[in-house]
């Protein structure tokens, strides 16, 4: 959601603006920024993890009833540079988003172990109705990233039509006020 701070080099770092900037973040009720109120109940924290040696691929395995729909295969740069690709479970191109129909063509190499990523996504996302597991793939291995309630702040402006539809008509909610 862009509060991070990436560090190639410690001698290069303007230590002063990433103090302010980490108390501006500390400050702010991120849940208020996109209206996703459950946010703002999260104690705010500073994580400081090691970086990834190079660009990771992020799988997002989308999960709805606690199992999975399909996959986002995205590969962000650190300059900003972002692409995306849809999967079905079993690595088969498949049009999710708005324009991506221009890329159908470009296939990317099946991760080694997806199963197993998606079995793993599958636990994590047990007593949710809908969550969107993510996942770095760094060459063989995998790395826990995130666990999205409310992927793009609930707007899914790039989904197209037929797929925000089609999860729509797969989740059930829990009925919390027994209503038939």
């Amino acid at each position: 959601s862009g509060f991070n701070v990436v560090c190639t080099d410690k001698s290069n770092m303007k230590w002063d603006l990433i103090k302010e900037k980490f108390s501006n973040w500390m400050n702010t009720d991120f849940g208020m920024l996109f209206y996703e109120k459950h946010y703002s109940a999260i104690q705010r924290k500073i994580i400081v993890e090691q970086l990834l040696d190079i660009e990771p691929w992020e799988i997002q395995v989308y999960c709805i009833n606690q199992k999975p729909d399909f996959l986002l295969v995205c590969q962000k740069s650190l300059n900003g540079d972002y692409k995306a690709y849809s999967y079905t479970l079993n690595w088969k191109r498949t049009i999710k988003r708005i324009g991506e129909e221009q890329t159908l063509n470009e296939l990317l190499p099946k991760p080694p172990k997806l199963e197993s990523l998606i079995q793993d996504a599958v636990k994590l996302a047990q007593p949710f109705p809908f969550v969107r597991v993510d996942f770095y793939q760094k060459r063989d291995e995998y790395y826990f990233a995130e666990m999205t309630f409310s992927p793009s702040a609930n707007i899914l402006h790039r989904n197209n039509k037929e797929t925000i539809n089609d999860m729509g008509k797969k989740l059930k909610l829990p009925n919390k006020f027994n209503i038939k």
